[in-house]
């Protein structure tokens, strides 16, 4: 038996559950980071937009804020849609609200990207309309990007469980992204004073760093001189295994391990397989919106078009990344709840951790070109490997999420 109600919603009425804890926390949880996210988001626009027409690679500050004030309005949403659905399930009584709204033409979001790039590129000229817009297309650009994986990966489930699903983003946007930053920055720090001790003990190296540190103390510093410094640091053997070991091994470990916290927590509802790999997604793509609007902040103040594309389109690969290996880690869990394998979960993990590290690695090594001082041509052969294996990911993410929809 189901309820319908004016705003197109249904809920199952089998297994009524008022006192539904995890409903409730969804709740509160929810409704707390849709005001934070909507405060800040408020007050970054107050002090920044009458600012925003005057600033400039100098004082990028109130672009800054202005960008914050974006990115904290869209966390805010996407919190609000989760609060949305667990006040509406705790208000009918029941432990599942649906809704009839398929929104297919959600499919078709992707071809709003192109059109968004053509206006970025064309608002360069212009400083007042590229300050204005820039931040604007970015931000709407990855969320783009995030809301179509879900929607062509979530096939014929989406809005059967847009509770679940909003709260997995909520917990990512509120909690684990944070979670998992604070994991990277103690890991960060251990490597950081084990490199100061190398730095002390190794005279070579402590001159080519006391050059480096009067650099970076300028407000604007001299650019061919930071190349030229950086140039001879990613020559040194120690540096570069340092970075190549944090980047490609030990954060691919740490993100992929607590990426899916919000899946955990649903063992005990019996997830068909591609329930698993929705929720896993869900997860994934909340990592990936997070990360990508964050990282979205670097490329406001990008210095050409050609450099604001070829970031934006850059950051689309680790979107795709995440939110396949978030559904390949939920449909193992889904799995082994049903059949008691463990083993599986274990072998998934293994193997998203090894891809992530690999896609860390070759963007590593690009970026260790670039600063060695290698020609153009040898650092954008790096592009290639990167740009073939983006493609895999999205032609194996789509075919999976075809595959788990066939009955």
């Amino acid at each position: 038996m189901t309820l319908a109600n004016n705003n197109g919603l249904r809920a199952d009425q089998s297994a009524p559950k008022r006192t539904d804890w995890l409903t409730t926390a969804q709740l509160i949880f929810s409704a707390l980071f849709t005001l934070f996210y909507g405060g800040v988001s408020v007050v970054m626009f107050a002090f920044s937009l009458p600012e925003v027409r005057s600033a400039t690679a100098s004082n990028p500050t109130p672009l800054f804020g202005y960008s914050m004030g974006i990115i904290c309005a869209i966390l805010a949403l996407f919190n609000l849609a989760s609060a949305y659905y667990a006040g509406k399930a705790l208000q009918l009584g029941v432990d599942s609200i649906r809704t009839e709204k398929r929104m297919r033409w959600l499919n078709a979001l992707i071809a709003l990207l192109p059109f968004n790039l053509i206006v970025g590129a064309l608002v360069f000229s212009n400083q007042t309309l590229r300050n204005y817009l820039l931040p604007v297309l970015t931000s709407l650009s990855l969320t783009i990007g995030v809301i179509w994986l879900i929607r062509v990966g979530s096939k014929n489930l989406w809005s059967n469980h847009p509770q679940r699903d909003s709260g997995l983003i909520s917990l990512m946007s509120g909690f684990t992204v944070w979670f998992i930053m604070f994991l990277e920055m103690m890991v960060m720090l251990m490597m950081g004073v084990m490199l100061f001790a190398g730095v002390m003990t190794n005279p070579d190296l402590f001159n080519r760093f006391e050059q480096l540190l009067p650099l970076f103390q300028q407000a604007n510093p001299d650019t061919e001189s930071l190349m030229r410094a950086l140039e001879g640091m990613v020559s040194l053997p120690l540096l570069i295994g340092g970075a190549m070991f944090l980047i490609a091994g030990i954060l691919p470990v740490i993100e992929e391990l607590f990426k899916t916290i919000g899946v955990w927590m649903l063992s005990g509802r019996k997830l068909t397989p591609q329930e698993g790999w929705t929720a896993g997604l869900m997860s994934g793509a909340g990592f990936a919106l997070v990360e990508g609007l964050f990282y979205g902040l670097q490329m406001t103040m990008a210095p050409d078009a050609t450099t604001w594309i070829s970031t934006l389109i850059g950051r689309t690969g680790g979107t795709i990344l995440h939110t396949l290996f978030g559904g390949m880690v939920g449909l193992a869990y889904a799995r082994s709840w049903r059949d008691g394998k463990a083993g599986r979960v274990v072998g998934v993990y293994v193997a998203v951790i090894a891809m992530h590290g690999l896609w860390n690695a070759l963007a590593i090594a690009q970026g260790a070109l670039a600063l060695g001082g290698k020609s153009a041509m040898a650092t954008n052969w790096m592009y290639l490997p990167l740009g073939l294996m983006m493609v895999i990911m999205l032609i194996a993410y789509l075919a999976k999420s075809r595959k788990l929809e066939r009955p």
